[in-house]
């Protein structure tokens, strides 16, 4: 890969954009910041594209989910990597599913975010410590909920009886039931304490599976 390379930031908190200038200073020769933006759809994608995007994995007043932006940058032509402060696996393993090239913990450390910006511009895959690789690829940090679990603990987390949860599913109420114990039974096994509803919510919410909306 050539050097300097070119970097922009998507982040939400202005300090963490405006702090990010300080890696080009501080590796003048292998590092160009090209500025930052609080939303992907302000990036111009007229001009050619960065070496690398470093991406915060929640944006906006309402902190969504950046995922969805990920496909895009990778077709304009950019590395994507994801840097946040949330370590919630299911998350983060969804952001490289779609395309993103590493992670980078906030609490890391600017030497370490340096290191992975070359590194996945150089085509690799990062990861700023052994937190980071663990909630990539620790089979035994989540539990593997289906989609209809998902959506099924999201409906209890909304406040819906599990009536109300197979209406809005339209399935039968005994389904949502065994929906649940089937999430209930996927923690157990990973030795989870879950002793009732409100804490297979927590240990899902722990996860990432369903967030407050």
């Amino acid at each position: 890969m050539k050097r300097p390379v070119t970097f922009v930031s998507i982040d939400n908190h202005e300090f963490v954009v405006e702090s990010m200038a300080s890696l080009e200073r501080r590796r003048p020769e292998e590092l160009r910041y090209l500025g930052g933006v609080s939303d992907p759809a302000d990036l111009d994608r007229s001009l050619p594209a960065p070496d690398v995007v470093v991406l915060d994995l929640y944006l906006g007043r309402d902190d969504a989910v950046s995922t969805p932006a990920i496909p895009g940058l990778v077709a304009w032509g950019a590395a994507v990597l994801i840097h946040t402060s949330a370590e919630l696996p299911v998350p983060v393993r969804q952001a490289v599913a779609a395309g993103a090239s590493g992670l980078t913990l906030k609490n890391d450390g600017s030497d370490r975010l340096a290191e992975a910006v070359l590194e996945v511009a150089d085509g690799g895959f990062a990861c700023s410590s052994t937190v980071a690789s663990a909630l990539l690829a620790d089979a035994g940090l989540v539990a593997a909920l289906t989609p209809r679990e998902v959506e099924v603990l999201q409906g209890v987390d909304d406040g819906l009886t599990r009536r109300q949860v197979a209406g809005r599913l339209r399935i039968a109420e005994s389904t949502v039931t065994d929906h649940l114990k089937s999430a209930r039974t996927r923690y157990l096994a990973l030795g989870r304490p879950i002793t009732n509803s409100q804490s297979l919510l927590r240990e899902a919410r722990r996860d990432g599976w369903i967030s407050d909306r």
